[in-house]
């Protein structure tokens, strides 16, 4: 028996029993905690079954003439796509977030004409190589770089995945197995509502909080991969935002990976609603990555920070520079030594400041009392003009 007939069998014995009455008559409180546990192990398990894994897809914001349109896929207009690159290996991975050339252009021209400190553009491309607790995010425009190291402030890792397409989170935080057990364990309430769309196998758990109830539909026929998901504000019962997939694919060993799938913002409000697609373009489930795939090339006169501290170099100002995954340690240091240099000329500063000080000061006040002075005599000589008289 495959492994997908082994699934498909559990989780009908799961399902089934769902609605077997107990010998009271009463159904068995612990049955949708069983369902429930299930899903989010399922879940789990298929999503951590791509360990070494490379993608290049694009997303792009697209206008449909519905919401129903939307969710299936069809779309009036599509703005200049981004084009993303994800690779994954066991304690490494790479990110590229790359805007269209138009929009890049523009947003050249708007840093260069404006002053302000912070500036909000429409887009901003970046690289991101994260390797054994250190990160290196890189953005070509502005010549910016953080290093992030283990201890220290957490990057902002992967925004848009074909698995979510953001609506998790940053690298998924608010993945539905995280919230399922969270529900089992008491933070949220969880509703088991199972088979759902009548057309469809997907079973759906709801997890409610306060103000936000989050739906989460699982496909059995493929792995348990998440198939909908709907945020809905169970104040007023409408969606706050919803994300469907299209297509997927299956790979070796019973997996199955999302082509497209489409993302909608305020989907139950047409004046605000925003609609985002996501397609796959080049796909390897079992990618092995090459020495290449671990390296980032930054731009001459490129400033490296270390994030949150007070810790940074450059690179040459006539050449770029190009720093592997196991040069991050190394560049860690290097920045360490800059700001070490940095903060000895500041007390150096503030020491000669220190010694200056008490001159100025004797200075100033020499200049008002000569002022002083000069002023009460004037006083003196117009107060002994005016008394003559």
């Amino acid at each position: 028996m495959s492994l997908k007939q082994i699934v498909a069998l559990h989780m009908s014995v799961v399902v089934c029993f769902l609605f077997v009455p107990v010998a009271s008559g009463q159904s068995d409180p612990d049955e949708p905690r069983v369902a429930v546990k299930f899903l989010a192990e399922s879940y789990s398990e298929h999503r951590e079954s791509f360990p070494k894994l490379k993608v290049r897809f694009q997303w792009a914001e697209v206008k449909a003439g519905s919401r129903d349109q939307a969710l299936d896929g069809e779309f009036i207009h599509m703005d200049e796509p981004i084009d993303c690159l994800l690779i994954t290996a066991p304690r490494r991975r790479r990110y590229e977030y790359i805007c269209g050339k138009v929009t890049q252009a523009e947003v050249r021209e708007q840093m260069a004409q404006s002053q302000a400190e912070l500036l909000s553009v429409k887009c901003l491309s970046y690289f991101l190589l994260e390797a054994d607790g250190y990160a290196l995010r890189y953005s070509p425009v502005g010549k910016m770089a953080n290093l992030f190291v283990p201890g220290g402030a957490e990057s902002s890792g992967v925004q848009i995945s074909p698995f979510d397409l953001g609506t998790m989170g940053p690298d998924g935080v608010s993945h539905p197995a995280r919230y399922l057990n969270e529900a089992l364990n008491g933070r949220f309430q969880f509703d088991y509502i199972g088979q759902r769309y009548p057309d469809q196998s997907d079973l759906t758990v709801a997890t409610i909080g306060d103000r936000l109830r989050d739906e989460f539909s699982f496909d059995p026929d493929r792995a348990f991969l998440l198939s909908r998901y709907s945020c809905f504000d169970h104040q007023n019962s409408l969606r706050l935002s919803e994300m469907r997939v299209l297509d997927a694919v299956e790979c070796s060993a019973n997996r199955w990976f999302p082509m497209r799938a489409v993302k909608i913002r305020f989907p139950d409000d047409s004046e605000r609603m925003r609609i985002f697609y996501l397609k796959v373009l080049e796909f390897d489930p079992d990618y092995d990555a090459s020495p290449a795939d671990w390296e980032l090339e930054l731009s001459d006169n490129t400033n490296i920070s270390v994030a949150n501290e007070v810790q940074w170099t450059r690179t040459p100002d006539d050449k770029s520079e190009r720093f592997a995954a196991s040069d991050f340690p190394t560049l860690h240091d290097r920045c360490i030594e800059r700001g070490r240099q940095y903060e000895e000329e500041v007390r150096r500063e503030e020491s000669i400041t220190n010694i200056e000080s008490p001159r100025r000061r004797s200075i100033t006040w020499t200049i008002i009392t000569v002022n002083g002075v000069v002023v009460l005599s004037f006083l003196i000589w117009l107060w002994r003009k005016r008394s003559k008289h």
